[in-house]
């Protein structure tokens, strides 16, 4: 191998090897840091309202569903009875009227996830 040939392919190689850039990380992180809570042994994870597009205001008394993952650390099943946020709506509603919280297994999230609540 000529000389430029294997400089060329050594600065490939250590260019892919990665950053030291302290904003570049391989450890996983929420996409949205604030919407993730625990609460009574439960596991408030991933939580966000889907509303109007950007810039278009939802109109007052319009619909909002919202999608969360919920991870239950308790000995029992639980049940979600309901949802509150008294400062941004003024009632919500679980399809269904509630939803169960078995031990230790993920509820909502996966790759369809349903709205939990309408809001």
């Amino acid at each position: 191998m000529k000389l430029p040939t294997f400089v060329l392919a050594l600065l490939l190689v250590l260019g892919a090897c990665g950053s030291e850039d302290p904003g570049v990380s391989t450890e996983e992180f929420a996409p949205n840091v604030g919407a993730n809570e625990t609460f009574n042994n439960i596991m408030i994870r991933n939580a966000f309202v889907l509303g109007a597009p950007p810039a278009v205001p939802l109109a007052p008394g319009s619909k909002a569903p919202l999608y969360v993952t919920l991870i239950s650390h308790r000995a029992q099943p639980d049940r979600l009875l309901s949802v509150q946020a008294p400062a941004w709506v003024s009632k919500a509603t679980i399809p269904g009227g509630s939803l169960e919280l078995p031990p230790g297994q993920l509820v909502g999230g996966g790759p369809n996830p349903q709205p939990l609540s309408t809001a």
